[in-house]
């Protein structure tokens, strides 16, 4: 109990820096022109042509610009949670039957775990377990997983002049491995996504823009290893993507009716780490509870881009960011691993908290103006700070360890739904102890048999001589 204790309190403090939430920028602080107009820009009138005056001379009044960009923590939050995502289908053991030594006796050593008795005529390479742990633990070969997944949900709230934004995505990963022993897995991982980025609605000075959206990709890999027991576990992945992004950026100036949209382009890097930790407690020969903590980070970074502007003789910057995202999902599962024939099937929930936060360099959502004058937009909460998270997975497995899962889920936030959902085949092949073949006895030889006796002739009686007498 004292142990329990101690690992709940270490978990706390490992997620205290997430449960800090990101609060809301101040609002932009208007320019006033001279005129009295409010705008965030407010520029000298264009020089007018040199013309001999008419009459008295008029002041043309100063040039008003708005402009809008989206939230500058929008993708950065976004681009993490499609991080945790992955990290949750990369990092998660799939169950598979418990390799099987036909050269060693049942419950000794490597045959530990295997049940007793041939389960067809002939033995498998791999049995059903008498520990559920054990078919999250026991791995021999090498093993390739294919799966995909998506994501969506809010992720900066509506409110005051500001609306909701969210983020979207799908995305696809392999994971090849080799088993080192019986406890220990490393391999590498690939991924590549899409997503879209939904940036709210500004109503700022008199001027109300509608919400633009920004396309995604991403695309890396790096390595991973685990480590696991019947009755704990702990896995570790760290990687790098690299990142293309739109910037959607719109300007209202008083010399020119409408707004002006553009999404000029910028390219940017990720750095991403995963830990995924927990023990296993049995509950049956066919259940287990599993209280888990997944733990990610995101560090990424953005270019600058400049946007030129026709209308108004004027350039404006939208400068580069770099930050640092965490996310962390603590809970417990519950896993149930039945037999079915000679397969596995097995079904699992989980509740956690979740939690999303910047664990530093949190952008500001600022526009630079080429005159050197900036302005700061105003921004609404983050929606994924602390929520409940409700997962369930159902996953099969062959009788050669053939693997295939689905799963699906949603995170509950005070404002707003998220959900994600996910699924996969895992293929494995070498490493299985291969019988040795038994020595077939020798054919039953014929017995010869006895030489015949040997036929005795018998000599003749002698014959009296006559004639002599």
């Amino acid at each position: 109990m004292a142990t329990s204790f101690r690992n709940t309190i270490w978990l706390g403090f490992a997620a205290a820096p997430l449960l800090a939430l990101s609060l809301p920028l101040a609002p932009a602080r208007a320019a006033i022109c001279p005129d009295g107009t409010e705008a965030e820009f407010c520029f000298p009138p264009p020089a007018p042509p040199i013309t001999p005056p008419v009459g008295p001379v008029v002041p043309a009044p100063p040039l008003a610009v708005n402009v809008y960009r989206t939230d500058a923590r929008l993708q950065p939050l976004g681009l993490a949670r499609s991080w945790q995502v992955f990290g949750r289908d990369l990092l998660e053991i799939l169950p598979q039957k418990v390799p099987f030594d036909p050269n060693v006796d049942h419950g000794i050593d490597v045959n530990q775990y295997t049940v007793a008795g041939p389960e067809t005529t002939s033995d498998p390479a791999f049995r059903f377990s008498t520990e559920p742990g054990a078919y999250y633990a026991e791995r021999t070969g090498w093993r390739l997983r294919v799966f995909g997944d998506g994501f969506g949900g809010p992720v900066v709230r509506s409110g005051g002049s500001v609306g909701t934004s969210s983020f979207d995505g799908a995305q696809l990963g392999l994971r090849l491995d080799y088993a080192f022993s019986r406890d220990l897995v490393a391999g590498v991982f690939g991924r590549f996504g899409q997503g879209s980025a939904d940036g709210g609605s500004l109503f700022i000075n008199g001027t109300s823009f509608s919400g633009q959206s920004s396309d995604l990709t991403w695309g890396g890999g790096g390595l991973f290893a685990q480590w696991s027991r019947p009755d704990w576990f702990i896995s570790a992945a760290i990687g790098g993507d690299g990142l293309s992004s739109q910037q959607p950026f719109a300007i209202s100036s008083s010399n020119a009716a409408g707004v002006r949209t553009s999404s000029p382009s910028v390219s940017g890097s990720a750095f991403n780490t995963a830990l995924n930790f927990g023990g296993r407690i049995r509950l049956s020969d066919t259940q287990l509870l599993e209280p888990s903590a997944l733990l990610t980070t995101s560090s990424l970074s953005f270019g600058q881009v400049r946007i030129p502007d026709s209308t108004t003789n004027q350039s404006f910057l939208l400068p580069s960011s770099s930050s640092t995202v965490g996310t962390a999902d603590i809970g417990v599962t519950w896993r149930a691993p039945m037999q079915q024939g000679k397969n596995l099937i097995t079904p699992s929930l989980r509740v956690s908290w979740l939690g999303a936060g910047f664990l530093g360099g949190e952008p500001a959502t600022v526009v630079s103006s080429g005159s050197g004058s900036q302005a700061t937009q105003a921004t609404g909460s983050l929606v994924q700070s602390s929520g409940l998270g409700l997962q369930g997975q159902l996953a099969y497995t062959l009788s050669d360890n053939t693997t295939f899962y689905v799963r699906g889920g949603a995170g509950l936030y005070s404002g707003g739904t998220a959900w994600d959902v996910g699924g996969g085949i895992k293929f494995r092949w070498g490493g299985a102890t291969r019988a040795v073949a038994a020595v077939p006895a020798p054919a039953p030889q014929p017995e010869p048999e006895p030489a015949p006796a040997p036929v005795v002739v018998p000599a003749p009686a002698p014959q009296p001589i006559r004639g002599l007498w």
